[in-house]
């Protein structure tokens, strides 16, 4: 996977360097790069997965620069920014992770804020705030995890009140209830948890 991902990579790389202006082709560039990060990242090698995505952010960050209102180059800047997030993380860089991952959910909340009725940034939003209260759980801060977690909870809960059928904002708000569940555990509080 990693060769033909690296092969498309090389391709799309050559197109983008024919026609600089062609942001369909930078784009692309861009998602190749997450790609090679993504098997990178799968096969462990947290290090090179982040060079990758960093090439990746690069030229969101440029498209978005060039189009501030393009809410698809937002979130894809957004993406680039919990990408990094993660890497970083998994190299034992938590304030570094928490900083792309506060970067990442800053975008989400932005393209919110352009329209608080598009579901699919809401809960881009959830996951933003999941994953920062993820890290600061891993690093002892209860308090602010359980508050990032809490963050999250109430969006998912608003989502699940629009539409109590939707299955996976049922399992996003089981998940947000157990990670609150489990903060509330390591901080003593048992009923608390137990209620979650």
């Amino acid at each position: 996977a990693l060769g033909h991902y690296q092969a498309g990579l090389a391709a799309t790389a050559d197109l983008a360097r024919r026609d600089p202006a062609n942001t369909l082709w930078q784009r692309d560039l861009a998602v190749s790069h997450n790609k090679v990060g993504d098997i990178l990242a799968a096969q462990g090698d947290s290090a090179a997965a982040l060079g990758a995505y960093r090439q990746g952010l690069a030229i969101a960050q440029a498209l978005a620069d060039r189009d501030g209102g393009n809410s698809e180059w937002q979130r894809d800047l957004s993406f680039s920014h919990n990408r990094i997030g993660d890497m970083l993380e998994a190299q034992g860089e938590g304030p570094a992770a928490l900083a792309a991952y506060e970067r990442g959910l800053a975008i989400a909340a932005t393209l919110v804020g352009r329209d608080p009725a598009n579901t699919l940034w809401q809960r881009d939003c959830t996951i933003g705030h999941n994953r920062i209260g993820n890290l600061l759980a891993t690093r002892g801060d209860g308090p602010a995890a359980l508050a990032a977690y809490r963050r999250g909870l109430a969006i998912t809960t608003e989502l699940v009140g629009r539409d109590p059928a939707n299955t996976l904002w049922q399992h996003d708000l089981s998940v947000s209830h157990e990670k609150i569940g489990d903060v509330l555990v390591s901080q003593g509080d048992g009923p608390g948890a137990f209620a979650a």
